[in-house]
C-alpha cells in the first residue's frame, strides 16, 4: 500500500511540474539555477546570424553561467555576453545579469539572467521575473564588451556612420573586432585596429565609447559604465 501511495505521489508531482512548466513559459527552476526552452531565436557570432532550427534549451547555473544547446548547437552564452533574439516576440533575452544604465535619470539597476527587453507600441518593456517597466531609453551592459541599446543610436567607426534601431547590440573588443547586430536580423563584423575609434551617439547628447567603457555626457563630463551588476537594485525599485 505504501509503495502504491508513493507511486501515486510521484506521478502527481510529475503532472504538477508539467503544468508549472506550461504556465511559466517553459522555465524550470533547478537547485542552483533554471532552464528554459526557446524557439524562432537567433544570436550573432563572428558577424553572422546563428538561427535555431527547431528549439534551443538554455540552462543557467551559478558555476558556469548560461549554456545554449539543441539543434546541433552548443554555446556558453555568458563567456562573451551573447544576447538571444526572439524573432516572433520583438524581444531580446539576456543570458546573464546585465547593468541597466541611463534609463531612469541617474539610477542604475540590475537585470537578472533570463530578463527580457521587448519592443512594444508604448516603448521598450523591460521584464525581470514578475516585475516590468517601460524604459524611455538607455543601455544594457554585460560589464565587459556587449551593449544593447534601448533607443535608436548612431554608430560611428573610424569616421563612417550608420543608424542602429532600438534593441540593436554591439560586441566591441579593442584592437580586435566590432560585432554588430542591427535589429532586426542584421549582422556584421568590422575589424578594429589599435588606433580605431568607435563612438555611439544618443539623441540626448550622450556619447558612448565602447572600447573604453565610458560615456561623455551632454554637460561634457565623463561617466564610466558600471562593470558589475552584483550589488545593484533590481527594477522592482525603479524610480522615474
Amino acid at each position: 500500500m505504501k509503495k502504491l501511495m508513493k507511486y501515486k505521489w510521484a506521478a502527481g508531482a510529475a503532472v504538477i511540474a508539467a503544468l508549472a512548466l506550461a504556465v511559466t513559459g517553459s522555465v524550470l527552476f533547478l537547485g542552483s539555477g533554471r532552464r528554459m526552452r526557446v524557439e524562432h531565436a537567433y544570436y550573432v557570432e563572428d558577424g553572422k546570424l546563428v538561427e535555431s532550427q527547431g528549439s534551443w534549451s538554455l540552462a543557467y547555473r551559478e558555476d558556469r553561467g548560461t549554456v545554449l544547446s539543441g539543434s546541433g548547437e552548443k554555446k556558453n552564452m555568458t563567456e562573451d555576453g551573447t544576447v538571444l533574439y526572439l524573432k516572433e516576440e520583438d524581444k531580446v533575452l539576456l543570458p546573464q545579469p546585465y547593468v541597466l544604465q541611463f534609463a531612469a535619470d541617474n539610477y542604475i539597476y540590475r537585470m537578472e539572467y533570463f530578463s527580457t527587453a521587448q519592443k512594444t507600441e508604448e516603448g521598450i518593456l523591460l521584464r525581470d521575473g514578475a516585475d516590468s517597466v517601460l524604459a524611455p531609453g538607455g543601455i544594457l551592459y554585460d560589464g565587459k564588451d556587449t551593449y544593447v541599446f534601448l533607443e535608436d543610436v548612431r554608430l560611428t567607426v573610424d569616421g563612417e556612420s550608420r543608424e542602429l534601431p532600438a534593441l540593436s547590440s554591439v560586441h566591441a573588443v579593442y584592437a580586435n573586432r566590432l560585432e554588430i547586430c542591427s535589429y532586426p536580423g542584421g549582422a556584421e563584423e568590422i575589424p578594429l585596429y589599435v588606433d580605431s575609434q568607435v563612438e555611439i551617439s544618443f539623441s540626448e547628447g550622450r556619447l558612448l565609447m565602447p572600447l573604453t567603457d565610458r560615456v561623455l555626457l551632454a554637460n561634457q563630463s565623463w561617466q564610466l559604465m558600471v562593470g558589475s551588476a552584483d550589488y545593484l537594485p533590481r527594477i522592482n525599485a525603479w524610480k522615474e
